[in-house]
């Protein structure tokens, strides 16, 4: 699924976890923004993959300036960045039956480094309760 606003609707829709989240209009304010989410906020381009395009807004005038540039307002999901590793899981499932999945930690750049850019770097890990919900 490519459209990250729907992907993390229907994540939630189920009860699974997901970040504090808010697709970006042209009429949301700094103000309105700063209400709903805490910083650092992550600002996603809503159709691009792998971390390619990710903004962190660490503060108020960075949010500011974010919001100042035209292309800011179309196709932008923002989100409430949150400590922890970034884990992507793949299924290959048909009808809701689960056949197959993986579960891997990314790193975006070299291990521990706080740039996003496309991962360069991956460790398949075993976590049950992870894939408990993937299988959701």
């Amino acid at each position: 699924m490519s459209d990250k606003a729907l992907f993390t609707r229907l994540t939630a829709s189920p009860g699974l976890p997901v970040p504090p989240s808010l697709e970006l209009t042209s009429t949301n304010t700094a103000e309105e923004i700063e209400h709903a989410l805490r910083y650092p906020i992550l600002a996603k381009a809503l159709y691009t993959a792998g971390g390619t395009g990710i903004q962190r807004l660490m503060n108020p005038d960075a949010l500011r300036a974010f919001l100042r540039n035209g292309d800011a307002q179309e196709h932008c999901l923002l989100q409430q960045a949150l400590p922890g590793s970034d884990l992507a899981i793949t299924l290959l499932c048909e009808a809701g039956e689960v056949f197959a999945f993986n579960l891997r930690q990314r790193w975006f750049t070299s291990r521990g480094s706080d740039d996003f850019s496309p991962a360069v770097d991956f460790a398949f890990i075993d976590c049950p309760a992870v894939e408990e919900m993937g299988r959701r």
